[in-house]
């Protein structure tokens, strides 16, 4: 598909509201769903300037307790479903990271902080970290509009729960060394049409914003990271592309160790910052350390006076 000569910046502001299809170009059949970003506060009227300002907050914010307890329900679907939801997270996530996951049953009655439904026709999207305990208790946090079910891993449900446990952000809107350059009017023609049916507005503010280096918190550009969209070559102006990815990337699971560090976990000893339980214990080791080289010291001297 190529661009028209001329064309009108289908992402400013005053077209946001407008349909969403780009004039001149037609819309080429799309076999890749995709997840939006979801924030508690309305940004309704915001710039999307201001859209990531909010986001990036919201990813400070809301990173969970280390060794939290994050109680998760499922608010319907079918027996197959929700095992295989259980199945990816409990095979993934439980091993790596200084959080207990715990999939209450069907029949349970009290609070729960993780609400997942299956709504075919509302998209997948997760609430970011924290940010699900806002939520009132019969709403979801996290749809799974989709699932990929065997021989696939389960993609969707490791980036949603990427999302609600992370907090992670879309790879494609990571500043640090990304390469894509977006063929905007493309990406929207495509985009707009099924099986996704996005706005401008959501299009805009989803594919093509990148945060500034100093409101994230993470490696550079992983192209192979679960949080990455998939895209096809004709949707950049390099040729680049992203096939959909199925499990975590090595940089997913450091940075996921590093957000909540387990203390037997031998991959700490790789890790460029000081995790914040070794803060704590850091300075208990000083102090062993300085009784140890004492009582040596106060040993070697009682030897040399006799």
């Amino acid at each position: 598909m190529s661009i028209p000569e001329r064309f009108v910046d289908p992402c400013k502001s005053e077209l946001l509201g407008q349909d969403c299809a780009v004039q001149g170009l037609s819309a080429e059949p799309l076999d890749m769903k995709f997840c939006k970003d979801v924030v508690v506060k309305n940004n309704y009227g915001l710039s999307i300037y201001e859209s990531m300002q909010e986001q990036a907050a919201i990813l400070k914010q809301n990173v969970w307790d280390q060794g939290q307890t994050i109680l998760i329900a499922f608010l319907n679907g079918t027996a197959e479903q929700k095992k295989w939801v259980q199945s990816v997270v409990e095979t993934t996530y439980v091993s790596l990271i200084n959080l207990h996951l715990v999939f209450v049953p069907e029949n349970f009655k009290g609070r729960t902080d993780v609400r997942v439904k299956f709504d075919t026709l509302n998209g997948s999207w997760s609430y970011l970290g924290r940010q699900c305990l806002e939520i009132p208790q019969h709403e979801p946090t996290m749809n799974l509009s989709w699932l990929d079910l065997p021989p696939l891993e389960g993609g969707i449900i490791l980036h949603e729960f990427g999302h609600c446990l992370g907090p992670f952000i879309h790879e494609h809107q990571n500043p640090k060394g990304n390469t894509i350059e977006w063929n905007v009017p493309v990406v929207i023609s495509s985009l707009c049409g099924p099986p996704n049916n996005w706005s401008r507005k959501t299009i805009c503010e989803n594919m093509f914003p990148k945060y500034s280096q100093n409101q994230i918190r993470g490696s550079s550009y992983d192209p192979t990271s679960i949080m990455q969209y998939p895209y096809p070559a004709s949707w950049t102006l390099n040729g680049q592309s992203s096939d959909t990815p199925q499990k975590l990337s090595e940089e997913d699971k450091y940075w996921l160790q590093f957000q909540y560090p387990k203390l037997s976990s031998p991959s700490l000893s790789l890790l460029s910052t000081p995790p914040t339980s070794a803060l704590y214990i850091a300075p208990i080791i000083v102090f062993c350390l300085f009784i140890l080289l004492l009582a040596t010291f106060v040993l070697l001297f009682k030897r040399y006076k006799k």
